[in-house]
């Protein structure tokens, strides 16, 4: 619970975790709670006490229950984690034979299987049972503190593996191991039967055994992990009782061919363990699932969250499951730049990490003498004088602002993909510029303007502290009053280009014309000096977006004179080149004058988003260092049920009536063409060389980055796109439609940090793929598809007038609608998928330990589904969590079944929609 930092989900029902946890003898010994202290009272309360059971260890011996009390010996098979990569299962040794005389391991410690009289073992009844299960009269237990240790992240211990079950003695901390060249048994001899109890009744646990997952067959070559875990029998946390003349059966566990008849083992790995407390720690278990299912699967979510954030326990921004996947990405990232710099660190690493370190340290610095001196040499390029004039002049000054300080001047310009000669290419694309203060600041006249007042007052000092040209020599003279009087110019200006701005038409079509174009098309603007030098050599489209703002631009440059335009551009590089990166003593000179509160101290995290956006690929390169194995395990995974999922849909269109022929085929082709790509290592040409020494100002290495990355980015024009252009930190899945590329980021993986078992993942990000895959071959169903025939989109409609009869008053092309058709049609392809592994022994049901342990298979892969929407406020233009959640299940035959809806019920509507109908079955 902890590995996946869902504490928050007790935290937000801090009483009632407490309370139940309190009176649990596996936390306490989990956690090594001393005696009498708050989380371990003298006194613990159970409803029932035979119920009040430990975690079990990873190997417990299966115990079979006979007509007399003495205990049979007991089988013990333990398998370790494998990190082998392969696709195929080793054939089983052959059975072993018990040795004619028991084998007795002792170590110093009592974590071996003896038969001494005190309760270390797993196989002898005594009159303080510590056993798995007794034929006593009182209640069965297990021992708080397991014995064995057989199951860990990497194998470091010396285990034995059989088809049969046989013993390894295993240690945490190994003192003796006994290990043979074959397996052996090892059996402890039975002690006396104790006395005959006062009944004839005897408690008997039903024996369950842990899921083991197995090799995923796939139909592609891609290699699949196939991980081993230990199967075990263990205490069920329901028990029956028996008379002397019951024997219980003990069902060996076949994960590959299940018998039907078998109750689905419980899954004790960690991460199920942790799943469980996760999945019910974010129930309303007072909802009825049938009437509301989200408010059931998300409400004790929502209410926890909604008072962490009232306490300022959590930031506002986490509203949601998906901002905690982010959240928790952030933290792995936080984790590689905070940590201390050594002379191990590759030269990538000491890098990101001396940013970071300067941009958290600049909260610190009081004395701003050396960050003030460093801006003057930065801005000294810009030949800003005393006269208030450049020998520049606004071409080279504007080409110089984008380039060596990132900032924005009269227009914006950067480097995007776009299809060339039906090629996907990087071109150069120029876009309006955003003005420092808001727009309506600029509507009142200068007289008039209490704004534009302040703002000019505080912008006199902070031009004078960066530049010392602008200061005076002496007091007798007059520039600070011809500086300000040249500010007023300024703001006149600017509030002609707000003007342009706001005739803006924010649907205007861009167009993509040549540099000669170009310059026939605004003739007062010098663009092959305000542009980068390598558009001049790449012979490819400039991107124009708003061109009527670059009219009025262009008019503007013909009436201004140019002093005034140089100095507005000055303007922008202090304000948004060179004062975003100092300390705050210095920030604040222009506090409230906007929008973004440059009073405040840099956090953690704009500290973490200056590394992503201005050393990417560096931290990039690091992170797939630092998570080598975790990246290359979800990567195999997920690019092999991605290929399944595209496969499984290309074979039911081909089989459904439910397109015509041409539509058919044209969705097969799509599904042929398109490709997946997940996060590669970047390649770096260059990176920042800068003195790796803790006093170099962020000032300087913010800019000394901002100039590596930009040049890298204008040297990529022209060169045809082989890679989609999706951030490797998001959360999401996006389709790039250039390359015909879905594109997947390690956040939108790490919904749970395992693959095994893979139903949780396969009901979640596994969802999530399905469902763009789904968007990406024919449409998002809100506008007519180009590609479908007329019949295929009589038949579009039909199931639209479906959704509409459930959902009166939404329109037919809404985006809600098309959303439900998506989703749903998602979730039947991985329902498929699902049903179809089930079938040929690939995966195995499984149920999830207490306090989920009341759930069925059916009812949790529900649960997972829609706990990954659980939110606060949903994002502004998509549907909410519940309503997406509630309409998707309401047209799911599965759902209904697995909760037992009656007809008729909110969840359980009469009509059901469906685009697919062949596809929606329920779960087997």
């Amino acid at each position: 619970m902890c590995k996946v930092d869902k504490a928050e989900d007790i935290l937000s029902n801090k009483l009632r975790w407490n309370t139940i946890l309190m009176n649990d003898n596996s936390f306490i010994e989990a956690f090594k709670c001393p005696s009498d202290s708050t989380m371990n009272p003298r006194y613990k309360c159970h409803l029932f006490q035979q119920t009040n059971y430990t975690i079990p260890p990873t190997t417990v011996a299966p115990t079979t229950t006979t007509k007399s009390t003495t205990t049979r010996p007991t089988t013990t098979t333990t398998t370790t984690k494998s990190t082998t990569t392969t696709t195929t299962t080793a054939k089983p040794p052959p059975p072993t034979t018990t040795t004619a005389k028991p084998t007795t391991t002792t170590t110093a410690k009592p974590t071996t299987t003896t038969t001494t009289a005190q309760p270390t073992t797993t196989t002898t009844t005594t009159a303080k049972p510590t056993t798995t299960t007794t034929t006593t009269a009182k209640p069965t237990t297990t021992t708080a503190k397991p014995t064995t240790t057989t199951t860990t992240s990497k194998p470091t211990t010396t285990t034995t593996t059989t088809a049969k079950p046989t013993t390894t003695t295993t240690t945490a901390k190994p003192t003796t191991t006994t290990t043979t060249a074959k397996p052996i048994t090892t059996t402890a001899k039975p002690p006396p039967p104790p006395p005959p109890p006062t009944t004839t009744t005897t408690t008997t646990v039903k024996p369950t055994t842990t899921a083991k997952p197995t090799t995923t067959t796939t139909p592609s070559p891609t290699t699949t992990t196939t991980i081993t875990t230990t199967t075990s029998t263990t205490a069920a946390s329901t028990q029956r009782t028996t008379t002397e003349q019951d024997t219980p059966s003990t069902t060996e566990f076949n994960p590959f061919n299940p018998d039907p008849d078998t109750e689905p083992p419980i899954c004790q790995s960690g991460f199920c363990y942790s799943l469980a407390y996760s999945i019910y720690s974010r129930l309303d278990l007072f909802a009825d699932p049938c009437e509301d299912f989200y408010q059931h699967a998300c409400g004790g979510w929502v209410s926890g969250r909604n008072t962490l954030m009232e306490l300022n326990l959590y930031n506002k921004s986490r509203n949601s499951i998906t901002e905690d996947v982010r959240y928790d990405f952030r933290e792995k990232l936080l984790g590689i730049v905070e940590a201390k710099v050594t002379d191990e660190d590759s030269e990538y690493l000491q890098v990101i990490k001396r940013h970071y370190e300067a941009c958290t340290v600049s909260n610190k610095i009081r004395q701003v003498e050396s960050v003030t001196n460093d801006m003057q040499v930065l801005l000294d390029v810009l030949g800003m004088q005393s006269d208030l004039t450049s020998y520049l002049g606004p071409p080279l000054m504007h080409s110089i602002l984008g380039a060596d300080f990132g900032g924005s001047g009269v227009f914006d310009y950067g480097v995007i993909q776009a299809l060339v000669d039906q090629t996907p290419t990087f071109i150069l694309q120029i876009t309006p510029s955003t003005l420092y203060l808001r727009s309506d600041a600029y509507l009142l006249p200068y007289e008039d303007n209490t704004i534009a007042k302040r703002y000019l007052e505080r912008l006199v000092p902070v031009l004078q502290t960066s530049n010392e040209q602008l200061r005076a020599p002496i007091a007798s003279e007059d520039i600070t009053d011809r500086l300000f009087q040249r500010l007023k110019e300024v703001f006149a200006f600017e509030q002609e280009l707000a003007k342009a701005l706001q005739a803006d038409d924010v649907f205007e079509p861009y167009v993509d014309v040549s540099l000669i174009e170009l310059e026939q098309r605004y003739p007062n603007i010098d663009w092959v000096y305000m542009l980068p030098a390598q558009q001049n050599f790449a012979g490819t489209p400039i991107r124009v977006v708003r061109p009527s703002y670059f009219q009025s631009l262009d008019q503007l440059f013909n009436v201004t004179n140019e002093d005034i335009i140089a100095m507005h551009i000055y303007i922008k590089v202090v304000l948004t080149g060179v004062l975003p990166y100092t300390p705050l003593v210095i920030r604040k000179s222009m506090e409230g004058i906007y929008g973004n509160d440059t009073s405040s101290p840099f956090s953690r995290g704009y500290c973490l988003d200056s590394v992503l956006n201005l050393l990417n690929k560096e931290i990039h390169h690091e992170y797939r260092l630092q998570y080598k194995e975790e990246i290359q395990t979800k990567t195999t995974y997920y690019l092999s049920l991605s290929q399944r999922i595209n496969e499984t849909l290309y074979n039911h269109i081909t089989s459904t009536s439910d397109f015509s022929d041409i539509t058919s085929e044209r969705i097969r082709t799509k599904l042929t063409q398109l490709k997946f790509q997940f996060p590669e290592d970047p390649q770096i040409s260059w990176t920042v060389s800068i003195f790796n020494t803790p006093d170099i100002s962020f000032l300087y290495r913010a800019n000394a980055a901002i100039q590596v990355k930009r040049y890298q980015e204008f040297d990529t024009i022209g060169i045809p796109a082989t890679q989609s252009d999706k951030a490797w930190a998001d959360t999401s899945i996006r389709l790039d439609s250039n390359l015909n590329v879905l594109g997947i980021t390690y956040p939108a993986l790490d919904y749970h940090y395992a693959v095994d078992p893979q139903i949780p993942a396969l009901f979640t990000s596994g969802w999530q793929i399905a469902r763009q895959m789904i968007t990406a071959v024919m449409g998002d169903f809100t506008s007519t598809p180009a590609m479908w025939s007329t019949s295929s989109l009589d038949t579009l409609l039909e199931k639209k007038n479906c959704y509409n009869t459930q959902h009166p008053g939404v329109n037919s092309d809404d985006f809600v609608i098309g959303d439900l058709i998506a989703g749903g049609v998602s979730l039947d392809l991985i329902t498929k998928i699902y049903s179809d592994l089930v079938s040929a022994g690939d995966i195995q049901k499984f149920v999830l330990p207490d306090p989920s342990s009341i759930f069925s298979m059916e009812e949790l892969i529900f649960l997972m589904f829609a706990q990954q929407m659980c939110e606060i406020d949903n994002l502004s233009g998509t549907p909410s969590g519940q309503s997406r959640v509630n309409k998707i299940l309401q047209n799911d035959a599965g759902f209904q079944t697995a909760f037992g809806c009656p007809a008729g019920s909110s969840m359980n509507p009469d009509q059901k929609c469906h685009l697919l109908s062949s596809l929606a079955n329920p779960l087997d």
